[in-house]
């Protein structure tokens, strides 16, 4: 089967690494595709948060700007704005805490197994019928 290498300094290696936690073990190309997808995934998302979050901000500010340099104050009447801005924020810290969260838990059943405390699940048909077919497909990836 043919082999593919891949920087380990390249941005896509960091976004499977880093944001959807790419296991080294499995390490055949259709899994690194996967988890490059789902790290382009989440970055897309947490720049759409913070994208909304600071048009909130801006939204804030071009009111306070509006009470000082003309009659009418707008300052602290776009509660609506706030309101989302707030729940905005309190989304992304929540994805950020579900990512890491994830992350560990990941982490911390595999050193289960790998310690013995957890026992390896044994594959079923569904699980094995996967497996044949991306031995068949599925290159090897080697990272340098």
């Amino acid at each position: 089967m043919k082999t593919l290498e891949f920087n380990v300094n390249s941005w896509h290696y960091w976004l499977a690494t880093k944001v959807a936690s790419f296991d080294h073990d499995d390490s055949n190309f259709c899994a690194y595709v996967r988890s490059v997808l789902f790290g382009a995934f989440m970055i897309s998302i947490l720049a759409g948060f913070a994208s909304a979050v600071l048009f909130a901000i801006g939204l804030e500010i071009r009111a306070f700007y509006t009470c000082f340099f003309t009659p009418v104050c707008t300052f602290g009447k776009n509660e609506q704005a706030i309101a989302t801005g707030f729940a905005i924020l309190f989304a992304v810290i929540g994805l950020i805490g579900l990512m890491i969260w994830h992350r560990n838990r990941v982490e911390r059943i595999r050193s289960e197994i790998y310690d013995g405390i957890r026992p390896e699940p044994q594959p079923g048909f569904i699980s094995m019928a996967y497996k044949s077919i991306k031995e068949k497909t599925c290159f090897r990836v080697e990272f340098k």
